[in-house]
């Protein structure tokens, strides 16, 4: 919803098209590189769980920005640390289901996990072109903060299943 929040703001698609071209580019590629090391220094899940928290805030504050008409240098610093936040994210959910993965099904597991992270993904775009309708960016940006702020227990209620396999793993991968 990043572009038709940036048109209504006032913005032309040739910057639009810009933002996504470059500063979405660059900050999702410096948040994986980020997000990988925060999720091998927290833990995969536990990074995945701080990481949906600091998302949804940055999602909540964006649309207090917009409901308070902050500008748009302000929605556009916003957008950009949530892109910056859902390339750690990313990284770090990626890392978890593969801790969550039995060796031996990775292939199928993983699939499935990434059908299931693009099947959210559809969902929330979804849910929030619904939403700006009838509540406006500010309201429907509100709605899947919740979302996503409930969906924490759940993620931290994965780490226990993966813990022996993430213990598992550590070991194959020091040496000695």
């Amino acid at each position: 919803m990043a572009g038709p929040l940036l048109i209504d703001c006032g913005r032309s698609s040739e910057y639009v098209g810009v933002f996504f071209a470059f500063p979405v580019v660059a900050a999702t590629a410096i948040g994986a590189l980020a997000g990988g090391g925060l999720a091998d220094w927290l833990g995969h899940a536990r990074a995945v769980a701080c990481l949906t928290a600091v998302i949804a805030l940055d999602v909540s504050a964006l649309a207090a920005a917009y409901a308070a008409s902050l500008g748009v240098s302000t929605i556009v610093g916003l957008l950009t640390a949530l892109d910056l936040l859902y390339g750690a994210f990313a990284a770090s959910s990626y890392a978890m289901f593969m801790d969550l993965t039995d060796p031996s099904l990775g292939a199928t597991q993983f699939s499935a996990f990434m059908g299931a992270t693009n099947l959210c993904e559809v969902w929330a775009t979804y849910a929030v072109g619904r939403l700006v309708v009838t509540l406006d960016y500010a309201g429907a940006f509100l709605i899947l903060a919740v979302v996503s702020f409930v969906s924490i227990p759940l993620v931290l209620g994965l780490r226990t299943l993966g813990a022996k396999q993430d213990v598992d793993a550590r070991h194959l991968t020091r040496p000695g």
